[in-house]
């Protein structure tokens, strides 16, 4: 029974809440440390921001290189440890792979392979 009402009650948050926000969605984030994205794989809902961070706790210089990128977006350039965040808006759905330049390589038939991730954006 307190389940039911829980959800009840969510619904009627998200009915009541500012119609924006709700088409923006909100910002996901993957951390590029240690040599690896995480997460690597992602499932995000379009018409939202995914932000890369480069930690000041990190060593390495990283990028984010996009095998397919979303409509609109370009690389990240290099980011040394602390450098400022990388955002890209993903407004269509599709699957999007990434790679860091220094730490890993496209792989084949449009993959990436060591320091990579793939981005799967859901209508």
């Amino acid at each position: 029974m307190r389940v039911g009402v829980f959800v009840v009650g969510i619904g009627a948050v998200l009915a009541c809440g500012n119609p924006a926000a709700l088409n923006t969605g909100h910002s996901t984030q993957i951390v590029a440390t240690d040599f690896e994205f995480a997460p690597d794989s992602d499932t995000v809902a379009a018409l939202q921001n995914i932000t890369f961070q480069f930690p000041s706790t990190d060593t390495a210089t990283h990028n984010v290189t996009w095998i397919n990128a979303p409509p609109g977006a370009t690389a990240s350039g290099d980011r040394r440890p602390g450098s400022t965040p990388y955002t890209v808006y993903v407004g269509q759905p599709g699957t999007y792979v990434y790679y860091c330049r220094f730490h890993g390589n496209p792989g084949p038939n449009g993959t990436a392979v060591g320091m990579a991730g793939v981005l799967v954006v859901t209508p």
